[in-house]
């Protein structure tokens, strides 16, 4: 695949940004971990809330479609953000059987935010030094990446049910 302007990108120059990924991965997990450690939770609790801000109340149905996690682990997780007030369960307006995982964003912003606002601050102060085309090509990929990243997590859970239902029998 080449760029926009033609070039094809240079097998060293994939390879670093890889590297540079799995770096930025190793990080975000180790600050995810630092942070729920702070938050007295789980590391999958946070990232789970994290799903919550970003795109808002959900089922655990849903949850567990974005994460992988099975329905039993999702419960529990459910169970103790709700313990500790980063979120709710609330009855769906129009079915209510559906019960939606809701983000206490009062209790977040009071807790959490004071946490978390130093990286965010320093990111979006990095991105500054960004061009808007430039910023652009960072979204694309970053976009690609995490469907990517969304696609193999969804195929690593399905290989290690199949794995577990072969060994059960």
């Amino acid at each position: 695949m080449s760029s926009e302007a033609g070039e094809i990108a240079h097998p060293d120059t994939i390879v670093a940004v890889i590297t540079a990924l799995r770096e930025t991965s190793a990080n975000s997990v180790m600050y995810s971990q630092a942070t729920a450690d702070k938050a007295g939770l789980h590391s999958t609790d946070m990232e789970c809330l994290d799903h919550l801000i970003l795109h808002g109340p959900m089922t655990a149905g849903k949850l567990c479609e974005l994460t992988g996690l099975s329905s039993g682990t999702m419960t529990a997780l459910i169970d103790r953000l709700e313990r500790a007030g980063y979120a709710r369960r609330e009855r769906g307006t129009r079915d209510r059987r559906k019960v939606l995982v809701v983000p206490v964003e009062e209790k977040i912003n009071e807790d959490l935010t004071p946490i978390t606002q130093p990286l965010g601050m320093a990111v979006y102060a990095a991105l500054l030094g960004y061009s808007e085309e430039e910023l652009r090509l960072i979204l694309r990929f970053l976009d690609e990446a995490n469907g990517i990243a969304h696609q193999e997590i969804t195929a690593l859970r399905r290989r290690e049910s199949a794995t577990e239902q072969h060994a059960s029998k």
